[in-house]
């Protein structure tokens, strides 16, 4: 993969699993994100900040440069859901 093909981890959508190839700080390191790390982006906003979960399941928000500087690569992303028509008689899937 190129560089050209990762992406900031607030331009992912939201509930996704990714991987990060590039930390943006020594702050994150000594949080345990290292280059390789898998973590779930629980929510993300564009320019904005982020809030991911690691695999041991503790949660670190990350601030709008954090956010923007580290580099990821999604390995999977959440489906479009399905709607739901309301009807007269009940919910028709």
């Amino acid at each position: 993969m190129s560089s050209n093909d990762y992406l900031s981890i607030n331009s992912v959508p939201n509930n996704s699993i990714v991987k990060i190839v590039k930390v943006s700080s020594e702050r994150l390191r000594d949080l345990g994100l290292s280059d390789g790390s898998i973590v779930r982006v629980l929510i993300s906003t564009p320019c904005g900040p982020a809030l991911i979960q690691r695999e041991d399941g503790s949660v670190i928000v990350l601030d709008s440069d954090a956010a923007s500087n580290t580099l990821v690569s999604i390995i999977m992303a959440p489906q479009g859901v399905r709607h739901r028509h309301r009807w007269r008689w009940g919910w028709k899937h």
